[in-house]
């Protein structure tokens, strides 16, 4: 089983590269596009992994403490190599984890600063983006969840 920082560096540096480069040259994926899922995946990678769920762990007062604080109460509430690890389900139970937290700071600041956009709008307009950021973060899981497998 493979700790941190292998998984770190197997997914930045051995597959996010072909990756990223099968998207944009051989199935033609806007480069906007692929930077925004190269960006989810490096997210997704040091922040959002499926060890997600040992988010309890880490320092908070550290950059890595601050970017996984949204998963603090997920890490108390999912067991490490639970759902976290389940290939179809540990993607999407994390972000709409996430989702949930970003609503509520969404909600927030949109009671202090009221816009004419509202959060659908926001969302349908970026769909190609959030699209994008899915798959990136997909991605980084399938390659961990692969490392814990064969590693």
């Amino acid at each position: 089983m493979a700790n941190y920082r292998a998984h770190s560096l197997i997914n930045l540096f051995i597959a996010l590269p072909p990756l990223a480069a099968v998207a944009l040259f051989a199935v033609g994926v806007p480069k906007e596009l692929v930077v925004t899922g190269g960006l989810a995946f490096i997210y997704g990678t040091l922040f959002m992994s499926p060890d997600v769920d040992l988010a309890y762990q880490i320092k908070l007062f550290s950059l890595r403490g601050l970017l996984s604080l949204p998963f603090y109460t997920y890490s108390m509430i999912f067991r490490h190599r639970g759902l976290s690890h389940n290939l179809l389900f540990g993607t999407a139970t994390r972000v709409i984890w996430l989702t949930l937290f970003a609503g509520a700071v969404f909600i927030v600041i949109y009671n202090v600063f009221p816009q004419q956009e509202t959060l659908l709008t926001f969302l349908q307009d970026r769909q190609r983006f959030l699209i994008a950021s899915y798959a990136g973060l997909f991605l980084a899981d399938a390659c961990h969840i692969g490392v814990d497998k064969f590693a």
